[in-house]
């Protein structure tokens, strides 16, 4: 559990659940932020009067709001750039209870990682260093998530949760 010596997640807590099973290279959450006061005296007079729901009503649709700027932000750099616009398919994002999650699939004709490796490849670089810039505005926490296949080491002392750990380390 969470409280022991060793730390960690409790097996009862809703983000040490397991993801429904997609194969992604990269997912990154952005938790939407608290509603915070303004600086300016009339907003944080209008903030004390606002309701705890009220404010948090407030911070989702701004944050909604910056999701869909922040999609259309994306799809736009994406597009304008051919060979990026090849991948645009392996980009997927999904709109969450904590916020928006942008995977990077792996598929046939794409991968971020060589298997084995945590060593990006060139076109993963183009494309995360081009979502990085998209994020780089957002005020928002993120999450790096890396993924591996299955496929067994052999001799070596390395194994699929330290490299799923490199790759997200390599991403991020």
């Amino acid at each position: 559990g969470s409280t022991g010596i060793m730390g960690g997640q409790s097996i009862i807590d809703e983000e040490a659940l397991p993801n429904p099973s997609v194969q992604t290279g990269l997912m990154t959450i952005l938790q939407p932020r608290e509603a915070t006061g303004s600086k300016d005296s009339d907003k944080a007079k209008d903030d004390r009067e606002l309701s705890e729901e009220e404010k948090k009503r407030a911070a989702q649709e701004a944050d909604r709001e910056n999701f869909e700027k922040l999609e259309q932000e994306l799809n736009e750099r994406m597009s304008g750039d051919k060979e990026l616009a090849k991948l645009k398919d392996k980009v997927n994002m999904v709109r969450e209870k904590e916020g928006l999650r942008i995977e990077i699939i792996d598929k046939a004709d794409f991968a971020m990682f060589p298997v084995g490796t945590n060593k990006l490849s060139p076109k993963a670089v183009a494309l995360i260093a081009e979502i990085a810039r998209s994020l780089g505005g957002m005020k928002n926490k993120l999450k790096v998530r890396g993924h591996t296949d299955s496929l067994p080491y052999n001799g070596t002392d390395r194994n699929n949760w330290t490299l799923s750990a490199d790759r997200a380390e390599a991403t991020r």
